[in-house]
């Protein structure tokens, strides 16, 4: 594998790790948003209460986040490309989709935390998957152009 190739798999997964540490903040926004509820409402729960359940499967969405980025520095085929381009999009789409339903119930502040955080940096993490995806199938195509085509 070429240095460019390389580098260009250092940097999707660059991309993807801000993804997720967006996503940790659009999660700080939410948690914060729920305390303020709470000390405005003079220690009365907020209507929503997670119970164990939806806790860990929050701590299992957010370990979800952590596929994509050593899926690029550690794999190197086809099938773990689309993996990361297809976890990752879902991902995205999940926390982008998660983002305005909350803000529609929260608060704008919530929705535009969202948008910013997970779906800008998501966006572009794509686009860069996609390209290394592209990449991959050229490398592929012009190794076996260069191996058919050597004298033998």
């Amino acid at each position: 594998m070429n240095e460019s190739a390389t580098l260009l798999r250092h940097q999707v997964a660059l991309l993807w790790v801000m993804t997720a540490i967006g996503s940790l903040i659009y999660a700080v926004m939410q948690l914060l948003t729920y305390l303020s509820a709470y000390i405005a409402n003079h220690g009365a729960t907020p209507e929503i209460v997670l119970d164990a359940g939806a806790l860990w499967a929050f701590a299992i969405l957010y370990v979800l986040w952590l596929v994509p980025p050593l899926l690029a520095v550690t794999v190197r085929s086809g099938a773990a490309n689309w993996s990361m381009l297809l976890l990752g999009g879902l991902l995205v789409l999940g926390g982008t989709l998660g983002g305005i339903f909350d803000g529609i119930r929260d608060g704008g502040h919530i929705m535009a935390t969202a948008l910013i955080a997970v779906t800008l940096p998501g966006v572009i993490a794509l686009r860069a998957t996609w390209r290394l995806l592209r990449n991959d199938r050229n490398l592929v195509v012009n190794s076996r152009a260069a191996h058919d085509g050597a004298p033998g």
